[in-house]
């Protein structure tokens, strides 16, 4: 009898270690936007695959080998401010700097969508450490560039730096 006793007691001990050592990623703590918001700053360069930049299914790319997004979230808010520098002048979806906030106020933490304060709706999607960023310029006098030359879809891989 003592030796069922203690196997069990052993078998609880074990299972209670196991569990213990389990660990979660996200923050438990934080809220949906602080997770998102964490995930999402950073600087975020082309991630020098091909087609990293797409306009329509035209490869922009090269056009911004040298691009820089960094993005930043203000802890206990639902957005943050973005700069952009290196893209190609003229014909950018970019503007130098601008602000953003979440389209929802429980985003996922790696899949999301975002409003630019120029009204431009972005889909973001990040596998570590890779950002996809989705859009459409449907306002081209709001950008930096000519109409014929940024209005339509946008596609751009990144990662972060």
């Amino acid at each position: 009898m003592k030796k069922i006793s203690f196997i069990l007691n052993v078998g609880v001990l074990v299972v209670i270690a196991a569990l213990s050592g389990c660990k979660n990623d996200d923050d438990p703590g934080l809220s949906a936007p602080d997770q998102a918001g964490i995930n999402f700053s950073g600087t975020w360069e082309i991630d020098g695959s091909a087609q990293a930049v797409l306009f329509h299914t035209e490869d922009r790319t090269a056009g911004y080998k040298d691009f820089k997004l960094i993005i930043t979230h203000q802890a206990g808010t639902n957005g943050g401010t973005y700069t952009a520098s290196n893209y190609q002048v003229g014909s950018s979806p970019w503007k130098e700097s601008g602000s953003w906030t979440f389209n929802s106020a429980t985003p996922e933490a790696n899949s999301f969508a975002i409003t630019r304060n120029d009204g431009v709706i972005v889909q973001v999607l990040i596998n570590k450490p890779n950002l996809k960023l989705n859009f459409s310029i449907t306002d081209p006098g709001t950008q930096t560039g000519r109409t014929a030359s940024v209005e339509g879809a946008w596609s751009f891989n990144l990662t972060k730096k």
